[in-house]
């Protein structure tokens, strides 16, 4: 489902009885959320590529009510609705949205104890709208990022790993940034190096491993992502952004990526084809850009007329690995 025609759902819901003062939006669509709705509002959102500031947690309240896209993940669910709850007054009004495909009718089940009497608003194209009112007291609230810290390990050296709902794979290393770690290009001393989509920063720890002294950065649109990179990898630099424009005037000798291919349950390339098309102007003359993405991803189209070297370097569990290199 489109994201403007689920907005427009929740719009019509909420007309029928918005509380007084400001809303709080939140989720993956908040900022497109905000403006069909109107009125008094802000917009909490953890990712860049909205006109909305990133935030770690939502700031300011206490608000008279909040909408929220439901996520995807129980765990992101789970802490969105406390940092909301931590913001809300007392008796204030919730609305949960989504499509039927995401798991909104049986969100209501999610909701306590920190809210309570759910019911639903509205269905209407294969949407749903619930509403809830925060409860008078909070048993449990964990109201800030720290409380949804979580410490784990990774690999087979058990590394120690820091992570926090909601980012990609869940905190674990999926299968395809394992095979891209055991296929990484030859990396030099002090070679420069960019970790594009670096979730909680698995490819960069992988590189600082092999090259301790090069300089590596660390992109991602998540600012919670980047929070549990940071301590991961503490010798890099992160930086938030949705594409390479954000590095500035860098160049590399070599970008590594395990680019997203969804947005929601849907495929899509534009953020590799973005990627590929603009790499070769933050590579060095040298540089290569390699990444690792399902089979069904047609890089070497992408990759037509912008790097000279198309290069397979492993195919294997349903994956492959791109070495791009030379500008065409």
């Amino acid at each position: 489902m489109q994201d403007g025609g689920l907005t427009e759902v929740l719009a019509e819901a909420v007309a029928a009885g918005r509380p007084d003062g400001y809303l709080l939006f939140a989720g993956e669509d908040a900022d497109t959320a905000s403006r069909a709705v109107g009125g008094r509002r802000i917009v909490w959102s953890r990712r860049a590529g909205s006109p909305t500031e990133p935030q770690l947690w939502p700031s300011g309240g206490p608000f008279a009510g909040a909408a929220l896209r439901l996520p995807r993940a129980r765990e992101e669910i789970d802490m969105s609705l406390h940092a909301l709850a931590s913001v809300m007054t007392s008796g204030a009004t919730l609305f949960v949205y989504g499509p039927n495909s995401e798991g909104i009718r049986s969100a209501a089940d999610k909701l306590a104890p920190l809210f309570e009497d759910p019911e639903t608003l509205l269905t209407k194209r294969h949407a749903r709208v619930l509403k809830a009112r925060r409860a008078d007291t909070l048993p449990g609230l964990r109201p800030t990022l720290s409380d949804w810290r979580t410490e784990g390990v990774i690999g087979a050296a058990a590394t120690p790993w820091v992570s926090y709902p909601g980012v990609f794979a869940g905190g674990r290393v999926d299968e395809g940034t394992m095979l891209l770690v055991r296929n990484l290009p030859p990396i030099g001393p002090q070679a420069a190096c960019l970790d594009f989509g670096c979730g909680t920063g698995p490819l960069a720890r992988a590189i600082h491993e092999v090259a301790q002294f090069a300089a590596i950065d660390m992109l991602d649109a998540d600012i919670v992502a980047l929070e549990a990179a940071r301590e991961n990898v503490p010798a890099a630099r992160a930086m938030l952004g949705t594409g390479l424009s954000a590095c500035g005037p860098a160049r590399y000798d070599v970008i590594v990526s395990n680019p997203p291919i969804h947005r929601g349950s849907d495929l899509d390339f534009n953020v590799v084809q973005r990627l590929v098309s603009k790499a070769p102007q933050h590579l060095k003359p040298s540089g290569v850009l390699r990444l690792v993405v399902q089979q069904t991803v047609p890089v070497p189209l992408f990759a037509e007329g912008v790097f000279a070297g198309v290069d397979l370097v492993v195919e294997e569990q349903g994956y492959r690995i791109w070495n791009l290199s030379g500008a065409a």
